[in-house]
């Protein structure tokens, strides 16, 4: 008997192995391997928790670094950052406009202020405590800004501070200008130089300053402080020797420099910045010189977990993985090249790098040790005091 033999069966394995063996290639990556002659390179990973965050800019070029080099540690949290100025930024969470998980003010002024806004409005607090409660970031003082031929002249009126607002109040009110202090006629009257404290922290800082030096006092700011009549005259008459309000803390030092005591005599502007700026502005109008006042405002750039319903449970946990990772001593250290003062008490501010900001530029003013420094007022009493300025200085300029 004949055997017959049946062809389709082996044909039907070998193509089905085939099938097999395509599969494989694309499934496991070995087909990639075969193109490339290297190892297939790994799926993108999805990140699990998103997070977004809300910055004052002063901080951005440090805060922008920083979290790429997170990013890549942590694949599985993505950041999302957006920078918007600190008094804006009051108003667009107080408003329901930005619902970010972190916020990242300039200073804890700040803090106190969205607080009661949102507390007048909800009434309850939208900052968390505990664990969770705000930690400062990086560190800055606020400080003056002088032309150094300026600042002899105050320093010789104010018996050695250049930096006491009496001196400064009686400059901006007398008719003789730079001349009544026995400086030269041709400096004219004297010019004054901050941002818009409705605008931009550094501005509200030297108008709390402003305050407390009217009523001698580093701490305790009441309302009935701000409503004094007799403050409100003294204010305002600082204030007319400020020739523009800005809204920058960065422009206002940058056209300080670019036009000299043409422009501005002195300003109130960060420590930070003017490290930043303090290099290219030597010999070009004569020096300028960085004095730090008493009692001075910390911008302490706090990481705030917001305490709202859009806020969850993950993401808290993800936020304090992030804190924890910008508080590291790496990260921290990175802060002295834009000039600010690291939060990690383990990281020191003097180094032995020449090029370290307060060796570099310690003849300039720049220095370690700062003067007692003011507490930051309540919410309540900010609102008032900007409500003041508003009517009292900003009016009047319109």
């Amino acid at each position: 008997m004949a055997i017959v033999i049946n062809r389709r069966g082996p044909a039907l394995m070998f193509l089905a192995g085939l099938g097999v063996l395509g599969y494989a290639l694309v499934k496991y990556g070995w087909l990639d391997r075969l193109k490339g002659g290297g190892s297939a390179a790994p799926a993108t990973r999805r990140a699990a928790v998103s997070l977004s965050m809300l910055y004052g800019t002063e901080k951005e070029r440090w805060l922008k670094a920083a979290v790429d080099d997170f990013s890549k540690a942590h694949p599985e949290i993505a950041v999302d950052l957006k920078g918007m100025g600190t008094i804006d930024a009051v108003r667009a969470i107080s408003g329901g406009q930005q619902k970010p998980t972190i916020w990242s003010p300039a200073d804890e002024i700040a803090i106190n202020l969205l607080d009661t806004e949102w507390t007048l409005q909800k009434g309850s607090s939208i900052v968390e405590t505990g664990e969770l409660a705000p930690q400062p970031l990086v560190l800055t003082p606020l400080v003056m800004i002088v032309w150094e031929e300026r600042a002899k002249v105050l320093a010789a009126a104010a018996k050695g501070d250049p930096t006491d607002w009496s001196v400064i109040h009686t400059l901006a009110v007398s008719p003789k200008g730079w001349l009544g202090l026995g400086a030269s006629g041709e400096w004219g009257y004297v010019k004054l130089g901050h941002t818009a404290p409705n605008a931009s922290n550094s501005g509200l800082q030297a108008l709390i300053l402003m305050a407390y030096a009217f009523h001698g006092k580093r701490s305790g700011l009441q309302p009935s402080d701000i409503l004094d009549e007799k403050f409100q005259t003294w204010l305002k008459q600082v204030e007319t020797a400020v020739g523009k309000f800005g809204t920058s803390s960065g422009t206002y030092m940058k056209d300080m420099i670019l036009y000299g005591p043409s422009k501005y005599d002195l300003i109130w502007n960060y420590e930070s910045v003017a490290i930043s700026e303090m290099a290219a502005a030597q010999g070009r109008w004569g020096n300028l010189t960085v004095y730090y006042p008493r009692p001075t405002l910390w911008s302490n750039h706090p990481f705030v977990v917001l305490k709202a319903d859009w806020v969850s449970p993950e993401q808290r946990a993800a936020a304090r993985t992030l804190r924890d990772f910008l508080l590291t001593p790496e990260i921290q250290q990175r802060a002295l090249d834009f000039g600010f003062r690291p939060a990690n008490p383990e990281v020191k501010v003097v180094t032995q790098d020449p090029n370290n900001p307060w060796n570099r530029l310690k003849p300039f003013g720049i220095r370690l040790d700062v003067p007692a420094v003011a507490d930051p007022p309540s919410g309540e009493v900010t609102r008032l005091l900007l409500e003041t300025w508003r009517r009292v200085v900003e009016s009047s300029t319109r």
